[in-house]
């Protein structure tokens, strides 16, 4: 009984094999037949109007950055000591995440 039961085994992985085979060679028949996707990249006038318009908000950014700590120092003298500073900051990001989110 060895001897049939290692023919079925053999035939029955011969039979999977096969059947890996046809599924592979339909799968790259699928692959074939799928059409080529072109990329689309911005150029000329479009592309330098978005980088001007990044390089003009980083500017800003960057430009606002300084506002806060140079006024700082009058802030807290006006508003009684520098240990109620944490309130004025906290203030001012509040106000600009909120102003960041109206606008997206």
């Amino acid at each position: 009984m060895a001897p049939n039961n290692e023919l079925l085994i053999l035939e029955a992985e011969q039979e999977a094999e096969q059947q890996n085979e046809k599924a592979d060679k339909a799968a790259e028949r699928n692959v074939k037949a799928l059409p080529t996707q072109n990329k689309v990249y911005i150029e000329g006038l479009n592309l330098w109007l978005i980088a001007l318009t990044v390089a003009l908000m980083v500017f800003l950014v960057v430009l606002e950055i300084p506002i806060v700590p140079t006024c700082l120092l009058t802030i807290s003298n006006e508003i009684g000591g520098f240990d109620k500073v944490s309130w004025v900051i906290s203030s001012y990001l509040l106000g600009r995440i909120g102003k960041q989110l109206t606008k997206s």
